[in-house]
């Protein structure tokens, strides 16, 4: 329990103890006067009466505050849920256009590769080849 909730519960106690302590006192008949008209009866038990009154409006109105707060948290996490799968769902199909953009360049590159592989055997083949006849027939100029 947090220290503002031990305080309340002292003070709570105490305002009990002063009350049995003081009992007869406050049950003390007196003339009360509501300004339109007056009264004879317990002047302590009236004020005790409106102390626990405010008491009970003050922890409604407080529960009420807790309440609304709650429902405000609720609210707040459901959006920012949505907007978390909103952009989970958002950087997946990121994810999955960038994958296809790199297979694709891949492929490209294969082609690419293999192409210049060809060629590069190619014209190896063909220097080869040309070689090949300069040994087989040398000429004037190769001497």
């Amino acid at each position: 329990m947090k220290a503002l909730g031990i305080v309340i519960l002292v003070l709570l106690a105490l305002l009990g103890a002063f009350t049995l302590v003081n009992w007869g006192a406050l049950n003390e008949p007196m003339l009360l006067s509501f300004l339109v008209f007056e009264l004879e009866g317990p002047l302590g038990v009236v004020l005790l009466g409106v102390i626990v009154v405010f008491a009970v409006l003050i922890l409604i109105y407080g529960m009420f505050l807790k309440t609304q707060m709650l429902l405000e948290s609720r609210q707040h996490v459901q959006e920012l849920t949505a907007q978390r799968r909103l952009a989970e769902e958002a950087e997946s199909s990121r994810i999955v256009q960038l994958s296809e953009q790199v297979d694709l360049r891949f492929t490209q590159l294969e082609k690419d590769l293999s192409l210049a592989i060809e060629q590069s055997a190619n014209s190896v083949a063909a220097h080869i080849a040309q070689l090949d006849d300069r040994l087989r027939n040398p000429t004037q100029q190769d001497i």
